[in-house]
Parts: C-alpha cells; structure tokens; sequence
C-alpha cells in the first residue's frame, strides 16, 4: 500500500501489526485497503510529515486500522471531517459496510485516520442458525 505513494519522498513509514491477522472478504478487503491507501495519500500530499504509521490490531472480533502521521495536522469539525482530501470516499466505503471511521486531527500535532471492522467469523455464523437449517449440513 505505502512504498508507491512514498517513493520520491523523504517520508519515512513504519508498519506495525498486532494480534493475528484475519482474512476479510474480498470485496471488504478491497474497501479497507482504499480506505488505508486515501489516508496515506492524503498524509503524504498535505501533512508535511516526517513519518506514517500504519498500525493494525486484530482482536477476536475486531480488526482496526490506524493511519497516523506528524504533520502539520488540521482542525476538524464533524462536518468538515468528511468533505475534504477524499475523507467523503472513506466515510462511504466504511458506512455501506456498517464500520467505524473516525478522524482525529490537531493543528500541529498530526492526524490519524482510523476504521474499525467487526469481523465476522464462519462458524459463528453456522452457531447462530437454526436447528432446522443445520440439518442439512
């Protein structure tokens, strides 16, 4: 996701992950990877920062990714949080699957970008059918 976007630039990026990695679905893992990568772009056209860090937490039911830079930063309010550098596209991607996106920015200390994912597990879902829908497994 990152090393394109950065190249040509001295911006430095750091990827840390936590827990153990999940597989979404294809088309949710298609969202979350433009969702991260409009985020990235975003921090690298108008934070002037030195670093990123894209962080990713897997928990039982939850996967959450964080894009977080030190630049400049912005102030946000719920309105504009959503209308500028692409947050409108990340917002809907994140609403049509019912995640969590939240933007957090200070004037001069940065901005981190952050969605968090329910996931969703098979088994769970064979536990919560029916007795008369199982009977045919």
């Amino acid at each position: 996701m990152g090393e394109s976007i950065l190249v040509g630039t001295p911006i430095r990026l750091v990827l840390e992950t936590t827990g153990h990695p999940q597989a979404l679905p294809n088309e949710q893992e298609n969202d979350l990877w433009h969702i991260g990568q409009e985020a990235l772009s975003n921090a690298v056209r108008h934070s002037k920062c030195q670093s990123v860090l894209i962080a990713l937490l897997y928990e039982k039911d939850l996967m959450r990714m964080a894009i977080s830079d030190d630049g400049e930063g912005f102030a946000v309010s719920p309105f504009e949080a959503y209308e500028g550098f692409g947050l409108r596209g990340m917002k809907e991607r994140a609403r049509m699957w019912g995640w969590h996106l939240s933007v957090h920015s200070v004037p001069g200390a940065g901005t981190e970008v952050s969605v968090e994912v329910p996931i969703k597990h098979k088994d769970a879902a064979k536990r919560q059918a029916p007795d008369s829908a199982r009977q045919g497994e």
